[in-house]
């Protein structure tokens, strides 16, 4: 919780609003492995499933990278 404290901070201190929080590499990184190998279908697949799952609370643990979008 003290993530979303310091975003409502930011955002009442300057003025702004969140829009969106997401994932940028879901599981990715945990496996790179496959990821790297995988056929250009199978990259493309995988690349709309990290889209769809993106802004999934429940799956933001598993990414390196989150973005948090603001409004101002």
């Amino acid at each position: 919780m003290f993530i979303d404290e310091l975003i409502e901070a930011v955002c009442k201190e300057n003025g702004a609003s969140k829009v969106c929080r997401f994932a940028q590499d879901g599981i990715s990184q945990i496996i790179s492995k496959y990821v790297n190998s995988m056929s250009e279908e199978s990259y493309s697949e995988w690349i709309n499933y990290l889209i769809a799952t993106a802004e999934r609370a429940d799956l933001m643990g598993y990414s390196d990278h989150i973005v948090q979008v603001i409004r101002k």
